[in-house]
Protein backbone atom coordinates (compact mmCIF):
# COMPACT_ATOMS: atom_id res chain seq x y z
CA UNK A 1 0.00 0.00 0.00
CA UNK A 2 0.99 3.38 -0.69
CA UNK A 3 1.18 5.88 2.52
CA UNK A 4 2.18 9.06 3.58
CA UNK A 5 4.72 7.80 6.22
CA UNK A 6 5.23 4.47 8.26
CA UNK A 7 7.64 2.99 10.80
CA UNK A 8 8.14 -0.40 11.60
CA UNK A 9 9.02 -1.32 15.37
CA UNK A 10 8.50 -4.22 17.72
CA UNK A 11 7.28 -6.52 15.45
CA UNK A 12 3.84 -3.74 14.03
CA UNK A 13 4.10 -1.24 11.50
CA UNK A 14 2.32 2.22 12.08
CA UNK A 15 1.53 3.81 8.83
CA UNK A 16 0.12 7.52 8.60
CA UNK A 17 -2.37 8.76 5.41
CA UNK A 18 -2.33 4.84 4.12
CA UNK A 19 -4.00 3.42 1.39
CA UNK A 20 -4.28 5.80 -1.15
CA UNK A 21 -7.17 6.06 -3.71
CA UNK A 22 -5.76 8.47 -6.01
CA UNK A 23 -2.59 11.17 -5.93
CA UNK A 24 -3.25 14.73 -7.28
CA UNK A 25 -0.36 16.68 -8.70
CA UNK A 26 0.35 20.80 -8.97
CA UNK A 27 1.44 19.93 -12.75
CA UNK A 28 2.54 17.59 -14.56
CA UNK A 29 5.86 16.50 -15.07
CA UNK A 30 6.19 15.85 -11.33
CA UNK A 31 8.80 14.31 -9.53
CA UNK A 32 7.93 12.28 -6.65
CA UNK A 33 8.75 9.66 -3.73
CA UNK A 34 6.23 7.07 -2.49
CA UNK A 35 6.17 5.49 0.46
CA UNK A 36 4.80 1.77 -0.12
CA UNK A 37 4.61 -0.66 2.89
CA UNK A 38 4.56 -4.60 1.48
CA UNK A 39 3.57 -7.27 4.20
CA UNK A 40 4.50 -11.33 3.01
CA UNK A 41 3.99 -14.40 4.52
CA UNK A 42 6.33 -17.19 3.61
CA UNK A 43 6.63 -21.05 4.65
CA UNK A 44 10.13 -22.12 5.42
CA UNK A 45 12.25 -22.37 2.19
CA UNK A 46 13.86 -25.86 1.22
CA UNK A 47 16.99 -24.48 -0.09
CA UNK A 48 19.34 -22.14 2.59
CA UNK A 49 19.24 -19.03 0.39
CA UNK A 50 17.58 -15.70 0.26
CA UNK A 51 15.38 -14.63 -2.18
CA UNK A 52 14.50 -11.79 -3.90
CA UNK A 53 10.77 -10.25 -4.97
CA UNK A 54 10.95 -6.76 -6.51
CA UNK A 55 8.52 -3.90 -6.06
CA UNK A 56 8.04 -2.07 -9.81
CA UNK A 57 6.37 1.09 -10.35
CA UNK A 58 4.44 0.59 -13.68
CA UNK A 59 3.83 3.96 -16.08
CA UNK A 60 0.61 4.26 -17.35
CA UNK A 61 1.71 3.54 -21.08
CA UNK A 62 2.79 0.07 -19.13
CA UNK A 63 6.59 0.77 -19.06
CA UNK A 64 8.91 -0.08 -15.54
CA UNK A 65 9.53 2.82 -14.65
CA UNK A 66 11.61 2.86 -11.02
CA UNK A 67 12.15 -0.88 -9.02
CA UNK A 68 13.16 -1.91 -5.87
CA UNK A 69 14.27 -5.32 -4.57
CA UNK A 70 12.94 -6.95 -1.24
CA UNK A 71 14.97 -9.72 -0.08
CA UNK A 72 13.53 -12.52 2.33
CA UNK A 73 16.18 -13.72 4.54
CA UNK A 74 16.61 -17.87 4.37
CA UNK A 75 15.48 -18.51 7.79
CA UNK A 76 12.53 -16.25 7.56
CA UNK A 77 9.22 -18.10 8.39
CA UNK A 78 6.39 -16.05 8.99
CA UNK A 79 6.05 -12.24 7.97
CA UNK A 80 8.04 -10.26 5.90
CA UNK A 81 7.44 -6.53 6.33
CA UNK A 82 9.18 -3.82 4.33
CA UNK A 83 9.41 0.00 3.85
CA UNK A 84 10.01 1.36 0.86
CA UNK A 85 10.75 4.23 -1.29
CA UNK A 86 9.97 4.29 -5.04
CA UNK A 87 9.80 6.79 -7.33
CA UNK A 88 9.95 8.50 -10.54
CA UNK A 89 9.06 11.93 -12.69
CA UNK A 90 5.72 11.22 -13.42
CA UNK A 91 4.61 12.61 -16.91
CA UNK A 92 1.47 11.23 -17.55
CA UNK A 93 -1.69 11.04 -16.00
CA UNK A 94 -3.56 8.12 -15.77
CA UNK A 95 -3.08 5.28 -13.45
CA UNK A 96 0.58 4.52 -12.21
CA UNK A 97 0.73 1.33 -10.65
CA UNK A 98 2.62 -0.89 -7.80
CA UNK A 99 3.28 -3.92 -8.88
CA UNK A 100 5.08 -6.93 -6.69
CA UNK A 101 6.70 -10.10 -8.82
CA UNK A 102 9.20 -12.55 -8.63
CA UNK A 103 10.28 -14.92 -11.23
CA UNK A 104 8.08 -14.24 -13.72
CA UNK A 105 4.40 -14.19 -11.51
CA UNK A 106 2.99 -11.60 -10.41
CA UNK A 107 2.48 -11.49 -6.23
CA UNK A 108 0.71 -8.43 -6.59
CA UNK A 109 -0.50 -5.15 -8.31
CA UNK A 110 -2.35 -1.94 -6.96
CA UNK A 111 -3.46 1.03 -9.36
CA UNK A 112 -3.12 4.39 -8.41
CA UNK A 113 -4.99 6.97 -10.59
CA UNK A 114 -2.67 10.19 -11.16
CA UNK A 115 -4.06 13.58 -12.07
CA UNK A 116 -3.34 16.97 -12.34
CA UNK A 117 -5.39 19.50 -9.61
CA UNK A 118 -7.62 21.24 -11.51
CA UNK A 119 -7.89 24.90 -12.00
CA UNK A 120 -10.85 26.41 -10.47
CA UNK A 121 -13.58 26.96 -13.11
CA UNK A 122 -15.05 31.09 -13.16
Amino acid sequence: MAVNAAEHRDGLVFVLGGDWERLTVPSIPFDAVWNVVCAARWRAFERTVSRGIFLSLIHPTGRETSCQTLIIPAETTGWSRWIRPIGATFDAEGTWTLRVHSGGFLLAELGIPVSRVQADAK
